[in-house]
């Protein structure tokens, strides 16, 4: 299942992630940039990969049931849903929060 929540830009959206994650150990985030990462509190950094590290093995051995993808509306459109695939096909739930422009 992916819920996806499209928000325009300043509304709070990687805010909203940090709560997420600090509020549930068992989510990971994906993000588009090792940029955006710096972004986030150092604790929570061990759980977030950017999108050219992900890897579903990696989320597997974490056992996590839940992903979270920061502006995952943006960049190239067959990465992004080969990443969606990959996180369905895995069984992963799936939450979006980003910008579509």
């Amino acid at each position: 299942m992916i819920e996806i929540h499209n928000q325009p830009r300043g509304s709070g959206k990687t805010t909203e992630v940090i709560k997420r994650m600090k509020d549930d150990v068992n989510l990971v985030c994906l993000v588009h940039s090792n940029r955006v990462k710096e972004l986030y509190p150092s604790e929570l950094r061990h759980r977030l990969f950017t999108f050219d590290q992900f890897d579903i093995r990696t989320i597997d051995r974490l056992r996590v049931r839940k992903a979270i993808v920061d502006e995952g509306l943006i960049g190239s459109k067959v990465s992004i849903a080969n990443m969606y695939y990959k996180l369905g096909h895995a069984g992963k739930e799936t939450v979006v929060f980003g910008t579509d422009i």
